[in-house]
């Protein structure tokens, strides 16, 4: 049977992330968004190759999942990651990293790269290499994302002296019934407590505990990582059970989705609560969200509302003293000139989610004429769309909305057609004579999204020399390290040094040393079979990475780069050498093991004067 990977992840996109990188490295992967589902695959497959698990998750959540594992097999036999973009369950797993057997322990955020790390450390038992954390930098983007979402807020006139509001109260009440729910609560984080804007089955919970919004463990939770929590049973989750809502028997199941505005911002949750456990499945908990954006809709409503008069005022000062239909058009055929002049797709959707207006950038956008667009149901626009986007499930779970009502949704999707860019969709809800409405903004962030490519590809380049860095060798000797320990082939690692490299740049300048450095990649490059990794190890250090290759093999490979360096082509440094170590990678050995007898290894070579290989 072909070795698999168990990923247990209820968000769609991390979920595609880990099976796409458990894929690359040649697993089969059996994928679940359940924690109930991911006990009966352990009990029918038996034992995967990893296990990674998120934290939130229906039914039976990644602690239980963890917890499982360890009961049939131990961290030797089957590693196991844990994944949340929580901090309160990441903090709790830490805690537990050596009880539940953790390889390691990642955010919701993750680059490619790092997925594929952890896969190949934990596969091959070695330890994860550091990830670098800047706290400043990470500390001033929290207060400007907590000052914005505040603003917001305040914005929207959100206040605990307002009457319940009875149109949210009839969505509190419908997916409390929908999800078979005893409770279900709508609430904003402000900065120093949660306010309840409507909530039904906490009557008697409120009138016990008066502070129960203020002590609400969850929301604020939510709110902070802007995506879905599940905890089944709170009473044994590590990281609420010591809550005195929990402990004293009020809550013990829980899933909440972000209200997310237009901007992006995460201003509250709506939740299913229950004094029992709570078993909504993942379906429940996408319908939970779909609920959540019409809620961030009707708030997006009352902004609307109250800006409206003043919008009034200011059109008809527009349209001039006398007001006839005749300047009424003027002023709307100019508003249309604009709209298609500008660069951002415009669309805009009746109260009967029919598609009425999308101007030429669109049209452009979603590969389709006015003539074709226009008329179109919201169903036919989406199904529409699903056909020029990269991933149509992701597409389809991050728009879903209510049956009714005005709503709020964003996300970023990779278009295919009429060529490949990446699409931010917003859509808002909007006052129209005929009623409520739908405006979609969208924008093209290619250019966005590939800056930040290039300084995630940076960040594992060695700019002078344009190899691998130390970080991305790192994780290039994981990934051989997991496949010799898979297949049994041997494994060889070189680490260079050049003899000298000092003396050049303190008689001849840097700009010297630079150029012997990159002579050296360059020498390092063509010795190098196929498939062996060259990597810019440290200041004066290469290492080279040589799967399915013997030691005996990998010192030929040696002598032949420090030979190819005997004619560096550098005037002023005729002499210069290569001095290397070799060693083979032995069963069961870290990575840091194996660099520290290369290392030795080396240090032997240049004991007598460099220009050897040992």
């Amino acid at each position: 049977m072909k070795p698999f990977i168990l990923v247990a992840e209820f968000n769609p996109a991390r979920l595609k992330a880990w099976r796409v990188a458990s894929e690359a490295e040649g697993f089969e992967v059996v994928a679940t968004r359940d924690g109930d589902e991911a006990l009966r695959q352990l009990q029918e497959r038996g034992a995967p190759s990893l296990v990674i698990a998120g934290l939130s998750l229906p039914r039976v959540d990644g602690f239980g999942v963890l917890r499982f594992l360890r009961t049939r097999y131990g961290p030797e036999e089957v590693p196991a990651l844990a994944c949340s973009p929580f901090r309160r369950l990441a903090l709790a797993a830490s805690v537990l990293r050596d009880t539940l057997g953790l390889s390691d322990i990642l955010g919701g955020r993750m680059d490619p790269e790092e997925i594929t790390a952890a896969i190949r450390c934990a596969v091959s038992r070695t330890a994860p290499p550091a990830r670098p954390e800047d706290a400043s930098r990470r500390a001033t983007k929290a207060i400007r994302r907590e000052t914005t979402r505040l603003r917001r807020i305040e914005s929207l006139g959100v206040d605990r002296s307002l009457p319940r509001d009875q149109t949210l109260q009839s969505i509190v009440e419908e997916v409390a019934r929908s999800l078979q729910a005893p409770a279900c609560v709508a609430s904003i984080v402000l900065q120093d407590r949660t306010t309840f804007l409507a909530h039904t089955g906490l009557d008697r919970l409120l009138a016990a505990e008066p502070r129960a919004a203020q002590e609400w463990p969850f929301c604020r939770f939510v709110t902070e990582a802007g995506q879905e929590l599940v905890v089944p049973d709170a009473s044994v989750n590590p990281a609420f059970a010591g809550n005195c809502l929990v402990k004293d028997g009020h809550i013990r199941g829980y899933a909440g989705a972000p209200l997310t505005g237009p901007g992006g911002e995460t201003i509250g949750s709506l939740a299913v609560v229950s004094t029992d456990c709570i078993g909504v499945t993942a379906a429940d908990v996408d319908t939970l969200a779909a609920f959540a954006r019409r809620v961030a809709g009707e708030l997006e409503i009352r902004e609307i509302s109250k800006r409206s008069s003043e919008d009034a005022d200011r059109f008809g000062s527009a349209l001039g003293a006398d007001g006839g239909p005749a300047t009424l058009m003027s002023t709307l055929a100019v508003a249309r000139t604009a709209l298609e002049s500008v660069d951002s797709g415009v669309m805009l959707m009746d109260a009967q989610r029919r598609v009425t207006y999308v101007n030429a950038a669109a049209c452009e956008m979603m590969d389709a004429p006015a003539t074709s667009l226009q008329g179109m149901t919201r169903e036919q626009l989406v199904s529409h769309v699903c056909k020029v986007v990269e991933d149509a499930d992701d597409f389809l779970s991050r728009i879903r909305i209510a049956a009714s009502g005005p709503h709020v949704s964003r996300g970023d999707f990779t278009f295919l057609q009429p060529r490949r860019r990446v699409i931010r969709w917003v859509s808002r809800p909007v006052l129209l004579p005929s009623g409520l409405g739908q405006l979609a903004h969208l924008s093209d962030i290619t250019a966005e999204v590939e800056l930040r490519e290039v300084r995630r590809r940076y960040s594992y380049t060695d700019v002078l020399t344009g190899l691998p860095n130390r970080r991305a060798g790192l994780d290039a000797l994981a990934r051989e390290i997991g496949r010799a320990a898979r297949t049994g082939e041997p494994l060889c690692l070189a680490l260079f040094d050049v003899d000298g490299l000092r003396f050049v740049n303190r008689d001849h300048g840097s700009d010297a040393g630079d150029r012997l450095l990159r002579r050296t990649a360059d020498t390092l490059a063509r010795a190098a079979r196929e498939g062996d990794t060259v990597i810019r190890w440290s200041g004066e250090d290469f290492l080279l990475v040589l799967p399915a290759c013997h030691a005996e093999e990998g010192r030929a490979v040696a002598e032949r780069a420090a030979q190819g360096l005997e004619s560096p082509e550098l005037e002023e440094a005729p002499g210069i050498s290569l001095s290397a170590g070799v060693v083979e990678w032995r069963i069961g050995e870290t990575a840091e093991s194996a660099i520290y007898r290369a290392e030795e290894q080396l240090h032997g070579a240049k004991s007598p004067g460099g220009e050897s290989v040992a």
